[in-house]
């Protein structure tokens, strides 16, 4: 089992470049660091380039099955990522707790 999270802009000649974090065991949260990471790396290879792009999409995964995929506005994408991510991260982890309580 595993969760992961993936930022995927598509630029303007449909080359794409794709930015994400991985939780393979599904055992636990999403941590300060992982999340950290993925900010780093959304700020360094999307958002630096934003003007390049023609699409984003967000797509939340669990144990490879998708459970959300969102199409957003390159504008709004550069206007409220911070906002999506979070909402991404509380999604999953959210998603992990309810796998702990299952298990129980």
């Amino acid at each position: 089992m595993s969760q992961s999270i993936l930022v995927k802009g598509t630029f303007r000649n449909n080359k794409k470049c794709c930015v994400g974090t991985h939780n393979t065991k599904n055992n636990r949260l999403f941590n300060k660091d992982e999340e950290e990471f993925l900010y780093k790396m959304v700020e360094e290879n999307i958002i630096s380039k934003i003007d390049k792009f023609k699409k984003i999409e967000l797509y939340a995964d669990d144990d490879g099955k998708i459970l959300d995929i969102t199409r957003v506005d390159v504008n709004t994408f550069k206007a409220s990522y911070n906002l999506m991510l979070d909402k991404y991260i509380s999604f999953l982890n959210d998603n992990t707790k309810l796998i702990e309580i299952k298990s129980i």
